[in-house]
């Protein structure tokens, strides 16, 4: 969960593009890539202290088998 995150990629000519802020109490993920199975094309700053859980997206499924209640962050992603 986001302390205070940002969402950025780079343009081709270098230019740093803030696509989104996750603000405290926030999930942040690249959706894009997460639904498709493909490389980010983002990167993920942390701007103040935050708490970072990483997993691969068969562990995410399989939390969701088990607990049902997960269904809601999957939808809010």
């Amino acid at each position: 969960m986001c302390g205070c995150c940002r969402l950025y990629r780079f343009g081709e000519d270098g230019t740093d593009h803030t696509m989104r802020f996750g603000i405290e109490n926030w999930w942040m993920t690249d959706q894009e890539s997460y639904n498709n199975g493909t490389p980010s094309e983002y990167n993920i700053e942390a701007l103040a202290k935050s708490s970072v859980i990483l997993w691969k997206k068969d562990s995410w499924q399989s939390l969701i088998s088990t607990i049902p209640a997960l269904n809601l962050f999957e939808e809010a992603l």
